[in-house]
Order: structure tokens, then C-alpha cells, then sequence
């Protein structure tokens, strides 16, 4: 086939994809600063999104499952995966609402996920992976995106430096304030990557765990741009 004939076949295609693509759906936290420092103002439907944080207790594990109940539409469960017995259901509101799954090794973990994802009766799955093959990060990317479910994992931090196929990376750093209220948390949130963002950008905000609401640090005043998002065209 000439390659002028074969050229003008994929820029057929291209557009006849753009046609019958849907437009993506944006899922928004209801929280403000969070918000603001993602490129679609939400997540997208069907995506996957890391939280890296420093430590385990750093508040990434928290802001994933209250923000996917925010989401999650009538009959449709949020599944957490934890085979660390590390999850406690009472300290989070609407508990009732998820299900809990434990893996019994490293090859049930990846399999259950994507057995998770590939459910259109979830809504969203939320848990911790520590290291896996891109292949697996790829299987699981393409599970969500198939049946819109929101794939939220948690890693370390120094995860970082890896390849991913997520639609978004954040860190999630705890700050101490010693005037702090016992009930109020601070937190730098740090939008690392996204699809068609360049650069980043970091927000410094408190979680207040009495109203289970995010709002903007006062003491530290606005948020810190290490980078404008930019929204690929």
C-alpha cells in the first residue's frame, strides 16, 4: 500500500475515533483544594490514581476511600483491598458501605484487583501495591477503563522514580504543627504527574478528622506552584 493511501487511512481513523470516543467523565472529591490541583477538576472515570506517601498512617489510605464514597453511585460498593490487616472500617463514616477483601499472597493480590476492576457492580477499589510488572500495572489500567471503576493505589513514596500507567500520581506528606488541633491534620498534597499536565503543583491543607472535610491550611496561606498544570489540547 503507498504511503500516501496508508497515511490517509490512519488520519481516517483518528477522527472516526474522536467521533465515537465518549468525552471522558470527570469525578470531582467535593473538595476544593484537591480539586483545584487536578487538570480535569476530578479524577477520570475509569482511571487509575496512585497516592505515594512516606509512610504508612500518612493520610493517602484516608483521602482515597472518603473521596471514592463521595463517588460511588447507589448499588455500586467500594472494595478495599487489604492483606495487611492494616484497614480499621469503624474509623471511616459510611463503613457499612465497603467491602473488605484480604489476598492470601502476592499472585492473589494482583488477580483480585483486576477481578475488582473488571466489576461494573464497584465503584471504585482502593488498596495497597507495593511492586508489580508494568504488565500488571497495564492489565489493571485497562480493567478500570473498561468498566469505569476507579482503581486508587497506594504506594511509597519512593515508587516515584518507577514508570506508571496511571491517569494521576500524588504524594501525600504529613506536616506538624505544634498549635495544631488534635482533631485537624495538616497535609501537603503534591500533584506529581497527570495526563496532559506539565510540571506540578502542591497545596498545603488540614483534614479534619471530626467533619471528614479538606479545606486549605490558613497558616500557610495558598497554594505552592512548583509548575501550572497545562491542559493538553
Amino acid at each position: 500500500m503507498p504511503s500516501s493511501l496508508a497515511q490517509d487511512w490512519r488520519s481516517r481513523l483518528a477522527k472516526w475515533e474522536q467521533v465515537i470516543r465518549p468525552a471522558p467523565r470527570w469525578l470531582t472529591t467535593g473538595w476544593k483544594p484537591l480539586d483545584e490541583l487536578l487538570p480535569g477538576g476530578g479524577f477520570r472515570a475509569g482511571s487509575l490514581v496512585e497516592w505515594l506517601s512516606p509512610r504508612l498512617g500518612s493520610g493517602g489510605m484516608m483521602l482515597a476511600v472518603m473521596a471514592c464514597l463521595k463517588w460511588a453511585s447507589q448499588g455500586r460498593r467500594v472494595v478495599v483491598i487489604d492483606p495487611e490487616k492494616e484497614f480499621y472500617p469503624p474509623a471511616i463514616p459510611m463503613h457499612r458501605s465497603l467491602l473488605i477483601v484480604r489476598p492470601g499472597n502476592q499472585r492473589e493480590l494482583l488477580w483480585t484487583w483486576e477481578q475488582v476492576l473488571r466489576c461494573r457492580a464497584v465503584g471504585a477499589c482502593v488498596g495497597r501495591i507495593d511492586r508489580a510488572p508494568e504488565k500488571a500495572f497495564r492489565r489493571l489500567s485497562l480493567a478500570a477503563e473498561r468498566a469505569e471503576v476507579m482503581g486508587m493505589i497506594l504506594r511509597a513514596e519512593s515508587a516515584r522514580q518507577e514508570p506508571s500507567w496511571a491517569e494521576a500520581r500524588l504524594l501525600v506528606e504529613p506536616r506538624s504543627f505544634s498549635e495544631s488541633a488534635s482533631s485537624s491534620r495538616p497535609l501537603r498534597l503534591s500533584l506529581l504527574r497527570a495526563r496532559g499536565v506539565i510540571g506540578g503543583s502542591s497545596v498545603e491543607v488540614c483534614w479534619n478528622e471530626d467533619a471528614h472535610s479538606l479545606s486549605l491550611d490558613s497558616r500557610v496561606g495558598h497554594p505552592t506552584a512548583s509548575g501550572l498544570p497545562y491542559r493538553a489540547s
